[in-house]
């Protein structure tokens, strides 16, 4: 499993995901995916198995369309600091990679994840 944050989060968040979750993963930028359309990168993400972190509502639809892999972490907090993003993934994403294990999509808000 590799966790795979899309452009619409910042890299940094990156190696806090691998230090505080000891997750695998890597951004879209470290990637070098950031100028891929949307389902360019979807289908690469597919190549990995892996599971695509983002904001960007274009991803439910690619999952629709070509089904998992990749799942989908699709996070619903609207624009936030990286620090509020912090809290909220310390408090979701653990019950949201268990979620993942018997479906595709998962949506983490600013309170839960679902």
């Amino acid at each position: 499993m590799i966790l795979i944050p899309d452009v619409h989060l910042s890299p940094f968040i990156v190696p806090w995901i691998i230090d505080n979750f000891k997750i695998e993963c890597a951004s879209f930028h470290h990637l070098g995916w950031q100028t891929l359309e949307d389902e360019a990168a979807f289908l690469k993400a597919k190549e990995m198995n892996g599971i695509v972190v983002t904001k960007d509502e274009d991803f439910i639809g690619l999952l629709e369309k070509h089904s998992a892999p990749p799942k989908v972490i699709w996070l619903t907090c609207g624009n936030t600091s990286n620090q509020r993003l912090k809290q909220i993934l310390t408090a979701n994403l653990s019950d949201a990679i268990d979620l993942l294990s018997t479906n595709d999509l998962v949506e983490i808000s600013d309170s839960a994840a679902t």
